[in-house]
């Protein structure tokens, strides 16, 4: 973990449990992760309320910026029709990937392998919810969700996103156009996102 201070703001990076030489966390769920990152926050004493910038990720959030988030093609609310056109945009073997590989017995892997296994396991696996029933958490403006996606990501396919878009209008969505993947390496996207959490300006 590192920390500087941008806005007057402390930023805290950390990497999720079982990655890189970390202790791997085979029991870890959507829930468990949220509750990692509510842990940390104590640990740090960041008060009682932050936000999060959550990248390929609340009653104690203060704000939310979701850059070029998983999706997972088997959500129920999504359209049968509109999941599978845009599971078969990814090459033949992320589609096989994401298909097979959350079902497959990892205990073997180790290190990175076991890690991306793990992540693959929960971020396509079952849901203990489906995210598009979420309500606003900020329902009297005191935050806000931002979702950042480039339209010309090749991982995650932006249809989905704006799928998800209509279907919680309350989520800010912004979609770059001629922007890939790694969203915030192309120029001033980093500052737009901090500057769309801590003043408000998008």
């Amino acid at each position: 973990m590192n920390a500087h201070q941008p806005y007057g703001k402390r930023n805290c990076l950390n990497n999720l449990r079982s990655t890189f030489e970390s202790d791997p966390d085979p029991k870890r769920t959507i829930r468990s992760l949220s509750l990692d990152m509510e842990d940390l926050a104590d640990q740090l004493e960041l008060g009682s309320k932050f936000y999060v910038i959550g990248y390929s990720m609340v009653h104690r959030l203060a704000g939310v910026a979701l850059i070029a988030p998983v999706v997972n093609y088997w959500w129920s609310s999504f359209p049968r029709n509109l999941s599978m056109a845009a599971y078969k945009l990814q090459p033949r073997q992320d589609q096989w990937a994401v298909g097979v590989v959350p079902w497959l017995d990892y205990s073997r892997q180790q290190g990175l392998a076991e890690s991306i296994f793990r992540d693959m396991r929960v971020g396509f696996g079952k849901w203990e919810f489906d995210p598009m029933e979420i309500e606003n958490p900020f329902p009297n403006n005191e935050g806000s969700v931002h979702l950042w996606h480039g339209d010309e990501d090749g991982l995650v396919p932006v249809s989905l996103q704006r799928y998800i878009a209509k279907k919680l209008p309350w989520i800010h969505c912004h979609e770059l156009p001629g922007v890939g993947h790694l969203l915030p390496n192309y120029n001033g996207n980093k500052e737009a996102i901090l500057k769309s959490l801590l003043i408000g300006e998008y």
